[in-house]
């Protein structure tokens, strides 16, 4: 399955440079999120072996390249100080669901039998994020009056 890392170096590149290029990060990711949550619902409903490969791949490049657009939504919302707050505030949350998520993973495989209703629920919190990371969203006139107001000293 190295062939899905391949393509998810090759779109981190690319969606890097192009957010870059568009000053555009919301997009780039959630276009790439919503890719990994489908991807996810393809794998939990399919009982065919090239469907569920497929989505495997799309769902491993697409997640790796939604990382070099992510990880600069921060320094867009916040301004000052808070972004780094922001990251902290992703970095902790993440590390919570890094744990919490296998285990609700494993639990929900006990009391169904099955993996699809697990892997429905992961495809169900990319679909909530994304929805965060579009409400995240402001404005680009609004954030530069803000990061151009003079300090109150």
């Amino acid at each position: 399955m190295s062939i899905a890392f391949v393509f998810g170096a090759i779109g981190m590149i690319w969606n890097g440079w192009h957010s870059d290029h568009r000053r555009e990060r919301h997009l780039h990711t959630v276009i790439r999120l919503v890719a990994v949550g489908l991807g996810y619902i393809a794998i939990g409903m399919s009982h065919s072996i090239w469907i569920v490969v497929s989505a495997f791949v799309v769902v491993n490049a697409c997640n790796i390249a939604s990382q070099a657009s992510f990880w600069l939504i921060p320094s867009d919302v916040f301004v000052g100080p808070l972004a780094e707050v922001g990251v902290a505030a992703i970095g902790s949350i993440g590390m919570i669901g890094a744990f919490l998520g296998p285990y609700a993973f494993g639990l929900i495989r006990d009391y169904t039998g099955s993996y699809s209703v697990g892997l429905l629920v992961v495809a169900g919190t990319y679909l909530v994020g994304t929805t965060i990371i579009l409400f995240s969203r402001r404005d680009q006139a609004a954030v530069a009056e803000v990061s151009v107001a003079p300090a109150i000293v």
